[in-house]
């Protein structure tokens, strides 16, 4: 009897050390793996105050290393020093921000205003406000009588413009210097495989209502190869395509079960494990490009039948050997790409903070809208 009351104490004792985990690390903060590891640390040093000598040699072992790893997760924390500036998230004022799409995997809350901020040591590398409109995209320019044109924006966090102010976006400057009504599809973490998503589904057909897009623009950086191939650890709940016999790309579902997309969330708190997944996701093949291209051309296909206009990609610049690879493969499909180096000529002056936010500056963002607009200009014309 007196055993049944251990087990059945020592149960009741690990369910609590388990939703105390899961409440920790819903919170999302940086060192959220410091206290959890703290909470099962001290769960092993009672029982090893508390049993036997096989159990308690073993309990010792355990605690050791998940005291180690704690403080491993504090020092990456930034606890002991400044925290190293890729494993820094930015902040968002409303928890409430990120939803789940059964298609998408992540999209911003509808009619929701949040600041942003990214801070490091006593430095903010952007303060700045983000609104979502009410179709789920970041807010444009507010035109008196609507533009004939229409243009949809696709890609991650450089269209939609992470670290800039909503009227510091290409998007929104295209739409205001040239007159035209633009549509800004891209979030956080997306890649092209989003982008065939909407498309595929019609998703946009309900947000752009009467207007008849003559441009698709899809910006591209070299990190949307990983991305469409799975290798996001925070799209885990995102689109999966894969090509088939013809060389097609053909959607699969998510990425990764609800379960497993919910665990990968929460294992994803600690600073060691996305320090691991960082360079695991960068990890690409020449089969992982195949993907990409097909997708990125299925997406310009249906495009054009289906609007009649002109889809371009937007290529940021990168230092890999298989960059060349991927503009080549592009062209060979006659994708017309833009490279962003033709626009700006010293790319260090346009980021954030080089070397440790890359994302585009406002300054950024207004050279690509000059250059859009000269473009779309001439063609109308």
């Amino acid at each position: 009897m007196n055993k049944l009351k251990n087990w059945f104490l020592k149960t009741i004792i690990l369910i609590m050390l388990c939703s105390a985990s899961l409440t920790i690390a819903y919170y999302n903060r940086s060192d959220a793996f410091v206290y959890i590891s703290l909470l099962w640390f001290l769960g092993c040093l009672a029982v090893v105050l508390t049993s036997k000598s096989n159990i308690q040699l073993l309990a010792l072992y355990t605690g050791t290393a998940i005291l180690t790893f704690g403080l491993y997760e504090a020092y990456l924390s930034g606890w002991f020093s400044e925290q190293s500036p890729d494993l820094i998230n930015f902040s968002i004022s409303n928890p409430a921000y990120f939803q789940t799409h059964r298609l998408l995997g992540a999209v911003p809350k509808k009619d929701i205003r949040v600041t942003a901020q990214k801070p490091y040591g006593n430095e903010v590398f952007y303060n700045v406000k983000y609104t979502i409109d009410k179709n789920g995209l970041r807010r444009g320019f507010n035109h008196r009588h609507r533009p004939e044109t229409a243009i949809l924006f696709f890609g991650g966090s450089f269209t939609f413009g992470e670290g800039v102010n909503d009227d510091e976006t290409m998007p929104y400057r295209v739409e205001e210097k040239g007159g035209f009504k633009a549509f800004n599809f891209g979030f956080h973490g997306y890649g092209p495989h989003q982008m065939l998503a909407v498309l595929e589904n019609n998703l946009e057909q309900t947000i752009i209502a009467n207007a008849s897009p003559r441009y698709a623009v899809y910006q591209a950086i070299f990190d949307h190869v990983a991305r469409c191939a799975g290798r996001a650890w925070w799209d885990q709940s995102g689109p999966r395509y894969s090509l088939n016999e013809r060389g097609k790309a053909i959607y699969q579902g998510p990425f990764q079960n609800f379960l497993i997309a919910s665990f990968i969330t929460v294992i994803t708190r600690s600073n060691f494990v996305r320090k691991w997944l960082s360079s695991w996701g960068q990890t690409i093949s020449i089969a992982d490009i195949d993907l990409f291209v097909n997708i990125v051309d299925k997406s310009r296909n249906l495009f054009e039948e289906r609007y009649g206009g002109k889809f371009y990609v937007l290529l940021w610049p990168d230092n890999s050997h298989f960059y060349k690879e991927i503009l080549s493969r592009l062209k060979t499909r006659q994708i017309a790409v833009i490279k962003i180096d033709d626009i700006l000529s010293d790319m260090d002056k346009y980021r954030i903070n080089v070397p440790y936010e890359n994302h585009p500056n406002k300054s950024a963002h207004e050279k690509i809208a000059d250059y859009l607009v000269k473009l779309f200009a001439a063609d109308l014309h």
